[in-house]
């Protein structure tokens, strides 16, 4: 037995296949990412060619990439590369992949953020030098361009050079730090070394003033412990050994004699600022030469310093 549909039926049937086929057209043509598709090869490739909105997200990133590229010289470019190369390789860490089972909108929306915050990192390295340095000492993430940019500025020492170890790290919390003095002045920490529990730092003033912006190494006293009889005596030096601690306002170094063990000193500093110099004293200090004492350093004895 042959049915025959109604025309109508038979219209609306053409019809609706007709629009889905454009829609499913347009869906795929809306996907553009900053590479072809069609030759999408990894898995991070495939998850991004499976979504619009992510698939824009990387297309303006490698739009924003090519814009500060070209602004760059050869060495700026270098860093620019592995900085990027390094991003790269840790989306997949933070976010995962989904390129052929179920969708997983909690990976896609993961990896959308994720662009959205390197889209606006590599967007400030768009702006002119002096705008640059002043809004970036209030940034809690460097590129590594970004870092050198500073390493130029301040002409860090050669302690604090071609350590690659420290790139990598310096989006865990190593690298660069500012602390805030006042509306002009700014502390900033570099990275020169890491130990196993401690890290190595050169600390500078960065001032800002009429006539641009000023760096200046701080030379921050320390101690050193006379384990004949227990004292404690004061040592100078461009590097200090510690830690920052407890993200205190003032600038607090927190240096171990043991490991995580229970025995060093900490100390707080008090940054004195004039119109042609600056300098750091010990504000207090706070020491055990006891090992085996288990106390918190905020509660080791006082040092009482000789002025």
């Amino acid at each position: 037995m042959i049915f025959h549909l109604p025309r109508i039926v038979i219209y609306w049937l053409i019809l609706f296949g007709l629009t889905f086929a454009s829609a499913t057209l347009r869906a795929d043509t809306d996907i553009k990412p900053s590479f072809d598709c069609r030759k999408a090869a990894s898995d991070m490739e495939k998850t991004i060619c499976s979504d619009a909105e992510l698939a824009r997200h990387d297309r303006e990133l490698g739009e924003v990439y090519k814009k500060i590229r070209n602004k760059m010289d050869r060495e700026e470019k270098t860093a620019l590369k592995q900085d990027q190369l390094e991003w790269l390789d840790n989306r997949h860490d933070r976010c995962g992949t989904n390129p052929n089972g179920p969708r997983n909108q909690s990976v896609i929306d993961c990896l959308i953020k994720h662009y959205q915050q390197r889209t606006d990192v590599l967007s400030r390295l768009l702006l002119d030098d002096a705008t640059y340095y002043r809004e970036s000492v209030k940034w809690k993430e460097l590129t590594l361009p970004g870092r050198k940019k500073w390493r130029k500025l301040a002409n860090w020492s050669a302690s604090c050079e071609g350590r690659r170890h420290l790139e990598i790290l310096a989006g865990y919390g190593y690298g660069i730090k500012f602390l805030q003095v006042d509306n002009q002045n700014y502390v900033m920490h570099v990275t020169c070394d890491l130990y196993a529990y401690e890290s190595v730092y050169e600390v500078y003033l960065v001032r800002f003033t009429g006539q641009g912006i000023k760096t200046s190494l701080l030379k921050l006293p320390q101690l050193k412990l006379n384990e004949g009889n227990n004292t404690w005596k004061l040592v100078y030096d461009k590097r200090i050994t510690g830690g920052f601690y407890k993200d205190r306002k003032l600038l607090t170094m927190l240096h171990r004699y043991s490991g995580v063990g229970n025995c060093g000193y900490l100390l707080d500093y008090k940054i004195t600022i004039k119109p042609d110099s600056a300098s750091a004293a010990i504000n207090s200090a706070r020491g055990n030469a006891d090992c085996s004492i288990d106390k918190d350093p905020d509660q080791w004895p006082e040092i009482k310093l000789k002025k």
